[in-house]
């Protein structure tokens, strides 16, 4: 799904002034590439260096502030400008910003991720996928849940069943013990039964928009009127 990164009174703007410099379609296109080259690639760089919306809005903060100092260390997106990339449709009247797939470090294609969070969206799991996944169920256990496992009290079986209570003994385990003997799906099981939680067949997770691309009005007409002027002075960059 496509959107315009311009909003309708730019589009206005930007129509209004090929239109009085008398632009041929040659130029009027030349016109719209560097307005995307020159203004709104760039645009989008500072709005994410500067975690902000193009109306200067700071965006949604990470859900979980780093664990040690209780503060958001990480800038977020800051991959994704890189990606950007211009194409002129086949008519020549319009011009596109799009992703390239790049190397985004979530593994997936950087237009999908730049929808999502240009956007926001509500993304629904489903337990059973989580279940089964090859792994959760292959993978040894993490650090982070084995020390998770120690601070609710979790008893490793020991020895062998006796025959007079019929159940095993239990002694606190390493941490060692436990990525070494535990998967991720086991372990994320056993703290879920430690804190008394019901295991949820579906959840939602929402991700909320933190538009990066675009430019406020203002902003927008210094970057036609820079662009304008360079198109006269035959500007070549």
């Amino acid at each position: 799904m496509t959107r315009p990164v311009i909003n309708e009174s730019q589009l206005r703007q930007v129509r209004r002034a090929i239109r009085e410099a008398e632009l041929p379609p040659a130029k009027a296109r030349k016109l719209l590439v560097r307005i995307a080259k020159y203004g709104l690639i760039p645009a989008a760089r500072r709005n994410v260096k500067a975690q902000r919306t193009p109306e200067g809005a700071a965006w949604a903060p990470r859900k979980r502030p780093d664990k040690a100092s209780g503060r958001y260390k990480n800038k977020m997106l800051l991959g994704l400008p890189k990606l950007l990339a211009i194409r002129v449709d086949s008519d020549g009247k319009s011009v596109r910003l799009f992703f390239k797939k790049g190397d985004y470090n979530t593994g997936s294609h950087g237009g999908a991720v730049a929808w999502v969070q240009q956007h926001g969206a509500t993304i629904k799991g489903r337990a059973t996928k989580r279940r089964n996944s090859e792994v959760m169920r292959t993978r040894p256990a993490t650090r982070r849940q084995a020390e998770r496992l120690l601070s609710l009290g979790f008893r490793a079986p020991v020895g062998a069943v006796s025959k007079k209570t019929g159940r095993r003994g239990r002694r606190k385990p390493s941490l060692k013990w436990i990525m070494e003997n535990m998967s991720m799906a086991q372990a994320g099981l056993v703290i879920s039964i430690l804190k008394g939680e019901q295991k949820k067949r579906v959840w939602e997770i929402k991700i909320p928009s933190r538009a990066f691309l675009g430019a406020s009005d203002a902003e927008f007409t210094r970057i036609l009127e820079a662009q304008l002027r360079s198109l006269h002075y035959g500007g070549t960059r």
